[in-house]
């Protein structure tokens, strides 16, 4: 099977012809580089121009007013730590950390998988390196908030509201703010097109059949999000 030449191929063929960019995910793994830094910095970038544009003082009411409906108060003494700054330093800082932590946990995921279920001697880097690529969904995700945010012109729309793509977006519509909004929102096609990415993954550098790679793959996000959606909703 042909595998992307280089690491800029494999950004396109992880859309057009996965199987060429994940298998050379194990062929080439220092080519994560690529995807691991889209991976921190398109969210990154999100938080930042966020943040830095936002208007503060509507999104400390929107703050308020999910809270009362959560049936919940803010202290009083939160206001004066909610600034632009402090909030922006927060989310990239957040971001990025976030998408190393799950990059990570995947791959030890992936890795104890391998070593209970089979004689696989592929190494921790390997599994990081096919977390790394199927991760580039999520942040094409990232990249169209960015490009939403920009068309919306507005500085009174909630990171919520910017993942327009999202099963709250598309069907539930619950409020921004609220438990089951949040739930929601992150449920989108770009997640479960990594999933399917994972998948296939596994599915071609294991030789395992397409629904056991499948469920490979599922299995920790359906538990997180049926333990998730049992105390949400």
């Amino acid at each position: 099977m042909d595998y992307s030449k280089s690491a800029l191929s494999g950004l396109v063929d992880i859309i057009t012809d996965p199987s060429k960019a994940l298998l050379a995910a194990e062929i080439k793994p220092m080519r994560l580089w690529l995807p691991f830094i889209l991976a921190m910095l398109l969210p990154a970038i999100l938080s930042f121009y966020y943040f830095s544009t936002i208007d503060v003082d509507w999104m400390f009411q929107q703050m308020q007013d999910a809270a009362e409906i959560n049936g919940q108060e803010l202290p009083d003494d939160m206001r004066e730590f909610f600034t632009s700054s402090t909030m922006m330093g927060v989310a990239v800082g957040g971001s990025i950390m976030m998408a190393a932590l799950i990059t990570s946990i995947s791959a030890v995921y992936l890795l104890m998988v391998a070593k209970v279920s089979s004689e696989d001697n592929r190494s921790f880097g390997k599994w990081f390196s096919l977390s790394a690529w199927v991760s580039v969904p999520n942040s094409l995700a990232a990249l169209l908030m960015i490009i939403y945010y920009v068309i919306m012109g507005s500085n009174q729309i909630g990171l919520e509201e910017l993942s327009f793509f999202s099963l709250n977006g598309l069907v539930m519509h619950y409020p921004n703010g609220t438990m089951a909004s949040t739930f929601y929102t992150a449920i989108t096609p770009f997640l479960v097109w990594s999933i399917a990415l994972l998948g296939l993954g596994i599915k071609i550098w294991t030789g395992r059949a397409y629904g056991s790679s499948m469920l490979i793959a599922a299995l920790p996000y359906v538990v997180i999000f049926g333990i998730w959606g049992m105390v949400v909703l």
